[in-house]
């Protein structure tokens, strides 16, 4: 095969090239003393968070933690909500990999919006 072909069609066929982290499992959360708090089990080990808003076209993320080792005691992320804001919650439990988008209400509870599963 000519060799000119070979490495065009070897990178169309390699697809995209980067990061390719997969936050598919479905996330869960709930609002505690104006906190966002990840459901856990005891046993649960959180490994690292990311909190962005459809304030700022989740252009920012509002929170990130990485490298946490955080057991079940400390899975809430410090930081006031907005009412009727969007919010879309990434994180790593236990090695899986979760997403949860949601909103809140009038009385500061979570109303998930899209959770992709």
């Amino acid at each position: 095969m000519n060799k000119r072909l070979f490495l065009p069609m070897l990178f169309l066929l390699s697809g995209c090239v980067g990061d390719r982290l997969s936050y598919h499992l479905k996330g869960d959360a709930f609002i505690g003393r104006s906190q966002l708090c990840i459901k856990t089990v005891p046993e649960d080990q959180l490994e690292y968070y990311m909190l962005s808003s459809s304030e700022n076209n989740y252009a920012k993320p509002l929170v990130v933690k990485d490298d946490v080792e955080t057991k079940r005691l400390n899975t809430c992320i410090p930081f006031v909500l907005k009412e009727h804001e969007s919010y879309e919650l990434i994180y790593v439990l236990n090695g899986g990999k979760y997403r949860l988008e949601f909103k809140t209400d009038a009385h500061f509870n979570v109303i998930k919006t899209y959770s992709k599963s």
